[in-house]
């Protein structure tokens, strides 16, 4: 099994950038909501704190700004003069962008003493951390916002199959409520990446790839996973869909006759869910039923057929 997960930076975070209670007024985010760059988000109204005022941090900022931009002002005419070293006038200039550069963050910032909250880019709302009226601290998450261009799919495998992961180019999915697989590569889709190193919490070996996103497949879900890899060597297989499984035993149903059929225990090897290798049991060159070998099971199983005796019509 394989978890979706949202694609490598495709998730972003929404953080405050100032302390104050939030204001969620008309359409307040939820999970799930569709949102365009620039889209209001919510409001914090920093003015209804004592601590971290954002009106007060501005008229604060702004005096520092008229009082830096007064002495590079003065500094520069004495220059001129001499009086004044020319790096004297720099550190004075440096002093005065410095004000001014906060000052205009704190008013992109301060709009009545609120912060507007926007989105950054469009996608949907992935999560949203806060509700109406809560006190948030500036860094605070927010909302998480989560794009919609590409997934993520990782799947585990075990820490003897190591030297098989770098082979690996390919795999094969179903996509719930399909009836088929679906490579990756057919997808639109490409391996990402494979761990080099164990993990000390978790034993298993992460195979990462990455696929357009499509609303079949929701974050956090799960799906069935086959791994494809470029090394092996020729094997004898027959479709999956030819097996019948009884009791932990594998059959296929081998043509003897046009109306004749025998089922024969079969030794099975690895899969890539579309095809299933035969280890023992099955010559190249036999014919078998690839499709519907159930509903002959079903049938002998209800008339009390002998599976070597034939098949009924």
């Amino acid at each position: 099994m394989a978890q979706v997960e949202p694609g490598q930076g495709e998730e972003h975070q929404v953080v405050a950038t100032a302390s104050g209670i939030v204001r969620m007024n008309g359409k307040a985010p939820v999970a799930g909501m569709e949102v365009h760059n620039g889209q209001a988000l919510m409001t914090i109204d920093a003015s209804a704190t004592a601590n971290e005022n954002l009106e007060v941090r501005l008229k604060v900022a702004e005096a520092a700004y008229e009082k830096a931009k007064s002495e590079w002002e003065r500094k520069q005419a004495l220059v001129k003069d001499r009086v004044v070293t020319t790096g004297e006038a720099e550190a004075a200039q440096a002093e005065y962008e410095t004000a001014r550069a906060e000052v205009e963050s704190l008013r992109k910032l301060f709009r009545g003493g609120e912060q507007v909250v926007t989105s950054p880019r469009s996608g949907y709302v992935a999560a949203v951390a806060v509700q109406n009226g809560q006190y948030v601290e500036a860094g605070q998450r927010l909302v998480t916002l989560s794009s919609t261009r590409y997934l993520t799919l990782r799947a585990e495998v075990a820490q003897q199959d190591w030297p098989l992961l770098p082979d690996i180019a390919d795999a094969n999915i179903k996509l719930p409520g399909a009836d088929t697989l679906q490579s990756v590569t057919a997808m639109g889709g490409s391996v990402l990446s494979y761990s080099k190193q164990v993990d000390k919490e978790n034993p298993l070996l992460p195979v990462l790839f990455r696929v357009p996103y499509t609303t079949r497949l929701l974050p956090g879900s799960w799906v069935e996973i086959y791994l494809l890899s470029n090394r092996g060597a020729e094997a004898l297989s027959v479709p999956t869909e030819a097996l019948v499984e009884d009791q932990g035993l594998y059959f296929v149903y081998v043509q003897q006759t046009p109306q004749r059929f025998e089922q024969r225990e079969v030794s099975i090897g690895g899969t890539d869910g579309k095809r299933t290798q035969i280890v023992a049991g099955l010559k190249p060159g036999e014919r078998i039923v690839s499709r519907g070998a159930i509903l002959i099971k079903l049938t002998q199983a209800s008339a009390g057929v002998d599976p070597h005796a034939g098949h009924s019509h």
